[in-house]
């Protein structure tokens, strides 16, 4: 399996966006608190600040408590709670990168929409509950097209039969905020009350998401801005949510039935996008449900883009003409570079023909 933390190392390797060492000395003068560093992104918690043979502990949050630090990774900003005493030595060492794992991570997924966005993997669902009501039930994340709605009254059974009266359904995707108290101490609630004039914006068969939390709750009935709901759907965990969380609709597509189907199940068979990486863990082959040879124009994307769209933003700083002169490199020379990638880039996807005119083939 690929994880994404070996993308990024592969990434990482070719750009030679390895962690460079620095260092920053300045001295106090009773009244400056905030300081700029000379590199970011600097890597998290790699930092060491020293004020006057005083080692410091750096304050998460803002604004900083007297005797502490706060350092933004992205921007290199060091910030005191109390300003250095006039004279008195600042001392700090610190590891940066080019690029962050962050920065590499969206052209990696960008690469995976720019090689393979009309590579589509086949999926398969049967947990959607159905009953002699609702003709409305929101489809899986990520759904381009439903192949084929099957029906059986048991999950598990055998007399699956394929159901034809059906259209895919666009959703609207207005978030709705939920002003009650029922969710701040129970995991077991059945009713959501909406904000005033919300409950328009809701149908039965919507499913729901607290933004904050990863419980999806389904809809099952509408009163006015009052929701009836089922907890813990699609196997999600029922968890406490704030009293004025704002919902938002779990997908923007669902399938409508000319009838209800009826009390039991819906197997679908279906094509989704990938959903890209998100985690360090995550892998290519399973997460992203892409073959294993999918790495090497997904890396070539994300090694163009980065040098053609990020270096030249870096070199607005002093990062290169610190060289003291010798062999100053330009942003159109940083961009020829990054045009080496891009070759490199079509000419693979050439030879795995992943897009050939008239149909698609698998890789």
């Amino acid at each position: 399996m690929t994880t994404l933390t070996e993308l990024i190392a592969s990434v990482d390797g070719r750009l030679g966006n390895y962690t460079q060492f620095a260092s920053f000395t300045g001295t106090g003068d009773g009244s400056t608190t905030t300081y700029k560093l000379d590199d970011a992104p600097i890597v998290a918690s790699s930092e060491s600040v020293v004020v006057n043979s005083v080692a410091l502990t750096e304050d998460t949050s803002l604004p900083v408590t007297a005797g502490y630090y706060y350092l933004d990774d992205d921007t290199g900003w060091l910030k005191f709670g109390t300003a250095p005493t006039d004279g008195h030595t600042i001392a700090m060492s610190y590891r940066y990168k080019l690029w962050d794992d962050v920065m590499t991570t969206e052209e990696i997924n960008d690469g995976i929409d720019y090689c393979f966005g009309d590579f589509y993997i086949v999926g398969y669902d049967d947990d959607t509950v159905t009953n002699s009501t609702d003709k409305d039930y929101a489809l899986p994340p990520n759904v381009e097209k439903v192949i084929k709605v099957e029906y059986d009254t048991s999950q598990s059974g055998t007399n699956w039969s394929k159901l034809d009266a059906w259209e895919i359904r666009p959703t609207n995707s207005y978030q709705v905020t939920a002003h009650t108290s029922d969710y701040a101490s129970t995991t077991t609630a059945t009713t959501l009350t909406l904000a005033s004039g919300n409950g328009v914006y809701v149908t039965i068969g919507d499913v729901l998401k607290d933004a904050a939390q990863s419980e999806l709750v389904k809809v099952t009935g509408v009163s006015t801005d009052t929701l009836t709901i089922t907890r813990g759907h699609r196997s999600t965990t029922a968890a406490t949510h704030a009293s004025a969380a704002t919902w938002s609709k779990w997908n923007d597509k669902y399938i409508h039935f000319t009838g209800a189907p009826g009390a039991g199940y819906l197997r679908l068979t279906y094509q989704k996008r990938s959903p890209g990486l998100t985690e360090l863990t995550d892998t290519l082959e399973y997460t992203a449900g892409l073959p294993a040879r999918a790495a090497k124009p997904i890396i070539l994307y994300a090694c163009w883009q980065l040098m053609t769209q990020r270096v030249p933003e870096r070199t607005r700083s002093d990062i290169i003409p610190r060289a003291g002169g010798e062999y100053i490199i330009s942003p159109n020379q940083l961009i020829q570079a990054g045009q080496v990638f891009k070759m490199q880039l079509d000419s693979h996807l050439n030879r795995l023909r992943q897009r050939p005119i008239g149909g698609r083939r698998a890789l």
